[in-house]
C-alpha cells in the first residue's frame, strides 16, 4: 500500500514495495533492490536506516523471526506515475521508508487513506526521529493535495514551525497532523486507527515488556493447581509415617486457599479433634482393670494394668481408629499380636464399636517364667505405615525406635502401655 514522502517543493513522492524472491545474504536479512537505478548517497543511507529500524520493530512485535529475511523491489513515483528516485536528495525520507516497510508487512486495507511522512531517522535501534528542513513548505503542499482523512507525520522537533493557519487548514480539510518523536509513537497512531494488524499478533505473542505479568500469573496458577492436587497425597504420605505436625502446618493454609474443597478443612479438624478411649483388661475370673482417657491432639497417656494368669483386652473409641498391638517381654523381645501379616483394614475400629483381643471365648496367658510383660497398644487416626511390614515375630530395633518416637510425639496416634504381671504363686 502506498506511502508518500513530503518533498521540499510541496509535492509528494509515492513509495511502492513489491515482494521478490529472497536469497539469504550474510548480515543483510532485509534486501531492497531499486528498480530505477542507483539512488543518491543520502537516500541510500536513509533507506539503510529505515530497513534496520523497521526490522527491529517487526522483531519486537513478533511479526517476523530473527532468522527470517525478505527481499523487496523499490520504486518511487510522483502522482503522475513518473519516476522520482533519481531526483530525491537528503535524509528526510527515512521515516516514510520505515513506515512503508512496516505497512507492507502488517497493514490492513485502509481504503483511499494516504500516509505521508517526513523525518530523519537517528539511531535505527531506538527509531528516534530528527528534524528536517523546509517543513512549512512540505506541510503546505500536503494540505493542498492530500485527500480527506489522510495523515501527515512530521518530527516533533519541527512542531514549532507550523502556524495556526496550518492547523486550521488541516482541520478544515480533515487531515491529521501528527508530530512524533519516535517510530513506536508513529506506529501507535496507526494502531489506534485500526490500520495495522498488530493487535491480534500481539495477543498471541506479547512483547517482552508486557509478557511478564502473564508469565507470573501462569506460574501462580500452576503452583496453585499443583498445591491443590498434591496437598492431599503428600498429607496422606506424611500421616502414614506419623508426621502429624507437618500435616497440620500444611492444611492450615490449604483449607483457606482451597475453600471450595471441604476435604482440607475436614483433615485439619481431624488432627485436633479430641478422642475418648475406653480400655479394659479382662480376666476369666472377672477381675480386670478399666480406664477411660480423653486424648487431645497433643496429649499423651499411659495405662498400668495388673494382669492375671489369663487376659483379654477390649477397646472402644469415640472416633474411628487404627489398632496395632505389640507384646514386649522382660528381655525386650517384641512381637506384633495384631494385626497379623499381611496388614489389612481389619485393624480399623469403627466409632463406638468394641474391639476385643483375642476374640471372645479365647484368652492369652501370662507366662510366669518370663516375668513382667508390656502390652504396647497404638491407637491412631490414620494407618501407621511405619509400623507395618517390618515385624514378623521379633521386632527390629528400628520398630522399637518408631514406637518410642510416636510415644514422645503424642499427636494423631497414641501409644498406650499396659503392664502384665504374672500371678504370684
Amino acid at each position: 500500500m502506498p506511502t508518500y514522502i513530503l518533498l521540499d517543493d510541496g509535492t509528494q513522492a509515492q513509495i511502492e514495495l513489491l515482494d521478490i524472491a529472497h536469497i539469504p545474504a550474510t548480515g543483510d536479512p532485509v534486501q531492497i533492490v531499486s528498480l530505477m537505478g542507483k539512488l543518491s548517497h543520502d537516500v541510500e543511507e536513509s533507506l539503510l536506516r529505515a530497513k534496520c529500524a523497521a526490522f527491529q520493530f517487526l522483531l519486537r512485535r513478533r511479526l517476523i523471526q530473527a532468522e527470517q529475511g525478505f527481499s523487496l523491489a523499490l520504486e518511487i513515483f510522483d502522482r503522475q506515475g513518473k519516476p522520482l528516485a533519481q531526483k530525491i536528495r537528503g535524509h528526510s525520507g527515512g521515516l516514510a521508508f520505515a513506515l512503508a516497510l512496516i505497512l507492507h508487512k502488517a497493514a490492513r486495507n485502509y481504503g483511499s487513506m494516504e500516509i505521508c511522512a517526513t523525518g530523519r531517522l537517528g539511531n535505527p535501534r531506538t527509531g528516534g526521529i530528527k528534524g528536517v528542513a523546509a517543513l512549512a513548505d512540505k506541510i503546505s503542499g500536503g494540505l493542498e493535495r492530500l485527500p480527506e482523512g489522510s495523515i501527515i507525520f512530521f518530527p516533533q522537533e519541527n512542531n514549532g514551525e507550523l502556524t495556526a493557519h496550518h492547523w486550521k487548514q488541516a482541520q478544515a480539510r480533515g487531515i491529521c497532523l501528527a508530530p512524533v518523536s519516535g517510530l513506536d509513537e508513529t506506529v501507535a497512531v496507526l494502531e489506534e486507527r485500526g490500520m495495522l494488524a498488530l493487535s491480534s499478533e500481539r495477543s498471541l505473542t506479547p512483547s517482552r515488556k508486557r509478557r511478564w505479568p502473564w508469565v507470573a500469573a501462569a506460574c501462580a496458577l500452576l503452583f496453585y493447581l499443583a498445591g491443590y492436587f498434591a496437598t492431599l497425597p503428600i498429607s496422606n504420605y506424611l500421616l502414614g509415617n506419623g508426621r502429624y505436625e507437618w500435616v497440620e502446618q500444611l492444611t492450615e493454609p490449604a483449607q483457606w486457599l482451597y475453600w471450595f474443597d471441604g476435604r482440607f478443612a475436614q483433615l485439619h479438624q481431624a488432627l485436633v479433634k479430641p478422642v475418648q478411649i475406653v480400655a479394659e483388661l479382662r480376666s476369666p475370673t472377672g477381675v480386670g482393670e478399666r480406664e477411660v482417657i480423653t486424648f487431645t491432639h497433643r496429649s499423651r497417656g499411659r495405662l498400668a494394668f495388673r494382669g492375671q494368669e489369663m487376659w483379654a483386652l477390649s477397646l472402644k473409641a469415640s472416633q474411628p481408629l487404627y489398632i496395632y498391638l505389640f507384646l514386649r517381654d522382660a528381655v525386650d523381645e517384641l512381637q506384633r499380636l495384631f494385626p497379623e501379616e499381611p496388614v489389612t483394614h481389619e485393624n480399623l475400629l469403627s466409632a463406638n464399636q468394641e474391639w476385643v483381643f483375642p476374640p471372645p471365648g479365647y484368652w492369652r496367658p501370662v507366662p510366669s517364667s518370663r516375668g513382667r510383660e508390656i502390652l504396647v497398644l497404638v491407637a491412631a487416626r490414620w494407618p501407621c505405615k511405619d509400623l507395618e511390614g517390618r515385624c514378623s515375630w521379633r521386632e527390629s530395633h528400628t520398630l522399637m525406635e518408631r514406637l518410642a518416637w510416636r510415644d514422645r510425639q503424642g499427636e494423631g496416634a497414641w501409644v498406650l502401655r499396659l503392664a502384665l504381671d504374672p500371678a504370684r504363686p
